[in-house]
């Protein structure tokens, strides 16, 4: 091809000379090339018109009905995310180099559509295995449920800033117990660890110095951790969230993929907090395999992990008062009576507690069920209150010993047709029952029981093959009185 000053010569000798053979010699190049030109081919400085015609056939062409329809649903849809579901819908179709075609396909659409832009990201330059950066982020752009209930979380986010890989672990809180689970789970999964871990000026890992001062130090506890797996520490600038960039971009395309894998699997509900962290796992594996490349150099950087992780929880002693409570923190727990004044453990978990004597486990709850009250399990008093029913009516925990709505409506029929005595002692004894039969063959006999003249401890008992056991109330004794009204008559007319 003709360089841009050969074409200026070429045609400006032929407009003097009008002879293509002598302006072809003047410009150095052959004269059919010459001729060429001056026919009215286009110059190498002119604008050639952009190409109206594809090169290749669409791959996405008998499926993109489909994709514009999660499109529409869901705008910000991101291309990766969709090219993983045609994976996952038309095995052998398509290919990891299809992104690039529908990503150009994605960008068509919504400049079509009038959506905006995203915003523009600044690559940083980083060292292999150098720097680890941690921090939370909340999943506002989805909602998770467990059992059809609402799980209110927080992700832990890890991201390796040399290769982008990254790991999460759903969380309670922005707690110590949460960064260390997070930051442990993450250091197992890549293998290795990174010479620095970074984090902002939260209170889990540094506190203020003095009231005023600006700077704040890394807690001991953090400190501790980190000297297990030989990494130092560093912190963002109060008020410089940015220095904490990778993680913090990491969260905000963490957040879409997530909303976008939950709209494509077609539902947001799991059966466990367990089951929805498998499927969160298997997610970032999926995600993590684009960044094997680097993410190889960055573990050949890495130190080696030491031989074992540290405890995932705190421990701290505590004792049991005399209403069976144990009170750890600003939290009251029951245990079994038979450890009333014992000493326990504590074992203080991200999202639970367990209480321990000895080698035994004897209590555990959901950390997270009553923050700042009391968690009672009526398995722990119930002999304890069969024993003396009448506490019950004033009990202050006496919610906690209504398993579900039914076992309310059960007591509420027994003291509308009995004394308030006899049908607490009689739905005590009941609700024992339901410890040695089940609580769901206790919930179907009281289901069918309930609104009928049949719901009474004796009836339950008969059903239950223990018609032979007396009540503990004194009510339960039936007595035949004629005898007695008869020789009190006699006295009375002999008198």
């Amino acid at each position: 091809m003709i360089s841009g000053p050969q074409y200026r010569k070429l045609m400006q000798t032929y407009q003097e000379t009008g002879k293509i053979t002598a302006s072809a010699s003047k410009a150095g190049m052959d004269r059919k090339t010459a001729s060429k030109y001056i026919g009215g081919a286009p110059g190498p400085e002119e604008k050639r018109a952009p190409r109206q015609w594809r090169t290749r056939v669409d791959p996405f062409e008998g499926v993109w009905k489909e994709v514009e329809g999660w499109l529409s649903a869901k705008p910000d849809l991101e291309a990766t995310s969709a090219l993983e579901e045609l994976l996952r819908l038309y095995p052998g179709q398509f290919e990891e180099g299809h992104l690039r075609s529908l990503q150009r396909r994605f960008r068509r659409w919504r400049d079509e559509q009038g959506h905006p832009c995203k915003a523009v990201y600044f690559e940083q330059r980083h060292e292999p295995g150098r720097l680890l950066q941690l921090d939370w982020f909340h999943p506002r752009d989805f909602e998770v449920t467990i059992g059809g209930e609402v799980y209110r979380h927080l992700l832990c986010h890890v991201v390796l800033t040399y290769s982008n890989w990254e790991w999460a672990q759903p969380c309670r809180s922005e707690s110590f117990a949460s960064l260390k689970g997070g930051l442990q789970a993450a250091l197992w999964e890549a293998g290795g660890v990174a010479e620095r871990c970074q984090v902002d000026n939260s209170s889990t890992a540094t506190h203020q110095l003095g009231k005023g001062r600006g700077k704040r130090a890394f807690n001991e506890r953090f400190l501790g951790l980190l000297a297990h797996y030989g990494m130092g520490a560093q912190s963002i600038q109060v008020g410089a969230a940015n220095e904490n960039g990778d993680v913090e971009s990491a969260h905000s395309h963490l957040r879409h993929y997530l909303a976008d894998a939950l709209q494509l699997r077609g539902s947001s509900d799991f059966e466990s907090v367990e089951a929805y962290t498998d499927w969160l796992e298997g997610i970032l594996r999926r995600r993590n395999e684009r960044r094997r490349g680097k993410f190889a150099e960055e573990l050949e950087a890495m130190a080696a992990l030491p031989p074992c992780r540290l405890a995932e929880y705190e421990e701290v002693d505590c004792r049991v008062n005399k209403y069976s409570l144990v009170r750890v923190g600003k939290g009251s727990y029951s245990v079994p009576s038979k450890y009333r004044t014992r000493r326990l453990r504590a074992r203080l978990y991200e999202s639970r507690i367990e209480l321990w004597h000895e080698q035994t486990r004897v209590a555990a709850f959901d950390r997270h069920a009553n923050a700042g009250g009391a968690c009672v399990d009526w398995r722990h008093l119930i002999e304890d209150l069969c024993r003396k029913p009448g506490a019950f009516a004033r009990y202050r925990y006496r919610e906690s010993f209504y398993p579900s709505l039914l076992w309310r409506e059960v007591s509420e029929e027994l003291r509308e047709r009995f004394s308030e005595a006899r049908a607490d002692s009689d739905y005590l004894q009941m609700l024992r029952l339901s410890l040695e039969h089940g609580m769901e063959r206790m919930e179907e006999l009281l289901g069918r029981l309930k609104g009928t003249p049949q719901l009474t401890l004796d009836r339950v008992r008969r059903e239950l093959g223990e018609q032979d056991k007396w009540r503990d109330s004194g009510d339960d004794i039936e007595a035949d009185l004629d005898p007695y009204d008869r020789l009190l008559s006699k006295e009375v007319a002999h008198g």
